[in-house]
Parts: structure tokens; C-alpha cells; sequence
């Protein structure tokens, strides 16, 4: 949506995405302790099957140009990283067995802005800030996944440019650098 020539608003919509993976498992080379177990407990050519949900999200953004030179910039997202947290497992062999795990996952918001400054016509400078919040509690957090912390701040500054030299061919240099807080 563009309310005018220098403001433009922008709303992104990501449906959730129901993946289902299914193989069948094949062990070779198991030390044969090993095989016995899984041999006894009926995982040995099994069928595997693993449905994933990825998560929904929205992202509402915004800019404005200020004049020729200045322009702001900002949005605001949400992801329900709460459905994601879920996942069913389903062995199927001589006897079935499914494992439900809830890694007890919250949503997540996003809010950020920013600033871009025009030098000259090829070389632009940005500037912004950003917050999101966590997927995840501190107590809840494991290192098989380093989820950022609640309340993460980010920094982002950059450099970009762009050239030209065939109206078929557009060019650009562009370089960036992120600090972040966890």
C-alpha cells in the first residue's frame, strides 16, 4: 500500500506450513549389543514418521521519506513459535510406539526502526535497532538449542550503493554489521 510517493506500508502473511516426513529406518555396521537392543524393542526396520509445523507468522512495515535525503523506517512481527514446539514422532513396526515432546515454546514479537540517510545518488547510509523477544524461557533453554534471550536487542548499521552500467545489468555493493546483545 503506498499512501503517497515517499510512504509505503506493507503487511506479509506466512501461513503455517504443515510438513510430514516419513522413512524407512536402515541400520548397518551396529555393534551387535546395539542391535540387540533395538532388535527387541522392535526399531529395527521400522517405518519413521516425523510431522513438523512450521510457524505461522505476520510482519506489518513501514517508510517514509522525510526529504531527498532522510527517510524512516520500522516494523512489527509476530511468529507462533507455540505450534512449532511440538513434535509427534511415530515408529511403526511389530508394535507401534509414539513419543510427543512439548518444548513448551512461546511466540514471538518482533518491533524495530530505523534511518536511512542519502550521502549522495549511489551511496546510502542505514541505521536501526531492533528488539525480539524469545521463543523460549531462561529455565527452558538447552544447548541443543541456543535460543537468543528474552529481550534481545540488535544494532544493525550499513553502507550500500548502487550503480548502473547497463540498464539490463543493475550492480550493488552493499556491507553491514550487527551487534547484538543476548
Amino acid at each position: 500500500m503506498e499512501p503517497s510517493q515517499r510512504t509505503r506500508f506493507g503487511l506479509t502473511y506466512m501461513t503455517k506450513t504443515e510438513l510430514d516426513f516419513e522413512t524407512n529406518t536402515d541400520f548397518s555396521g551396529l555393534r551387535p549389543a546395539l542391535e540387540a537392543i533395538l532388535g527387541s524393542n522392535g526399531l529395527l526396520d521400522t517405518n519413521l514418521e516425523l510431522p513438523i509445523n512450521a510457524p505461522q507468522s505476520v510482519m506489518l512495515s513501514g517508510f517514509h521519506e522525510i526529504n531527498d535525503r532522510w527517510a524512516i523506517m520500522g516494523n512489527v512481527g509476530w511468529q507462533e513459535w507455540s505450534d512449532f514446539g511440538t513434535l509427534d514422532v511415530t515408529l511403526s513396526a511389530e508394535d507401534t510406539k509414539d513419543l510427543t515432546v512439548d518444548l513448551n515454546y512461546d511466540d514471538t514479537w518482533h518491533v524495530a526502526a530505523g534511518v536511512q540517510y542519502k550521502v549522495s545518488d549511489p551511496l546510502l547510509l542505514s541505521l536501526g535497532i531492533a528488539y525480539d523477544s524469545s521463543m523460549m524461557d531462561d529455565e527452558e533453554r538447552s544447548p541443543s538449542l541456543p535460543a537468543v534471550k528474552p529481550g534481545a536487542l540488535a544494532q544493525e548499521a550499513s553502507i550500500s550503493g548502487r550503480r548502473t552500467l547497463m540498464s539490463a545489468l543493475p550492480m550493488s555493493l552493499s556491507g553491514a554489521g550487527i551487534y547484538r546483545w543476548m
